[in-house]
């Protein structure tokens, strides 16, 4: 059997409902709509983006230096040293984090 419930975001919590408008003519586009509240947290704040995955660039970065036995305080350097020289180019903030967590090393 098919129940019906709110589903809530595995990253931040908040809840979200799907609702699509069927016009009576055929010839006429659907709509979907998709509606969001947040809770907890500000729309688009920095705690968003902890949720974020890691850029591509920056965890091959992370992986090499520690596969070379840096320690994870100095591949943090050489990460931080990339991105403000802009040796990795610009990072899109709104699809991926710049910098990952010491347990995510």
């Amino acid at each position: 059997t098919a129940k019906s419930r709110n589903r809530v975001s595995k990253k931040v919590g908040c809840t979200f409902c799907v609702k699509a408008l069927v016009p009576d003519q055929t010839n006429m586009p659907v709509q979907i709509y998709l509606h969001s509240t947040h809770c907890n947290h500000t729309l688009g704040s920095t705690e968003d983006q902890r949720w974020l995955p890691v850029d591509q660039r920056v965890v091959n970065i992370a992986a090499d230096s520690l596969a070379a036995g840096l320690s994870i305080q100095e591949t943090f350097g050489i990460i931080e040293n990339a991105l403000s020289s802009g040796t990795i180019g610009e990072i899109d903030k709104c699809r991926y984090r710049a910098l990952p967590t010491r347990k995510e090393l």
